[in-house]
């Protein structure tokens, strides 16, 4: 399988197989509101499959808060740089939300604040340890905080 028509008939069956029903963590919503009001510009760079990610963007109506979805992305530290210079991103105004090591990673090295998110793979335990973050949150409205 290499285009995308070949692949809309795989993830199609999946759908027909049946997926877990994402779930929309609480205060997610009205954040994304409070930091699109405020003209802080988001992007999403994440390794979950593209069209998942576009699909659980669309089921909450929550695409319309980022100026570009990146998914699929392996290596995050080899991304990130491209990205904040095709978004004319400053990277002394960025902060890097993660809730993995490599995201804490891939923020680090561009030299952007960073903040990890508990509410993922990692316990809050394994995030000091392995990513020691800048900041550690345990739900997103905390970013507001900051």
């Amino acid at each position: 399988m290499s285009g995308r028509k070949e692949l809309t008939p795989f993830f199609e069956s999946m759908d027909e197989i049946g997926q877990p029903v994402p779930r929309l963590y609480r205060g997610v919503r009205e954040t994304l509101e409070l930091l699109a009001g405020r003209s802080i510009n988001m992007t999403i760079l994440s390794s979950c499959f593209h069209y998942e990610l576009l699909r659980e963007l669309k089921t909450f109506d929550l695409k319309k808060y980022f100026l570009r979805v990146f998914g699929s992305v392996h290596d995050k530290v080899a991304k990130i740089p491209d990205v904040v210079r095709w978004l004319n991103f400053d990277v002394g105004r960025t902060i890097v939300i993660g809730d993995m090591a490599h995201d804490i990673d891939a923020g680090r090295s561009i030299g952007a604040k960073t903040v990890a998110l508990t509410w993922g793979y990692y316990l809050r335990e394994r995030l000091e340890r392995e990513a020691s973050p800048d900041y550690i949150i345990d739900s997103l409205p905390e970013i507001l905080l900051l």
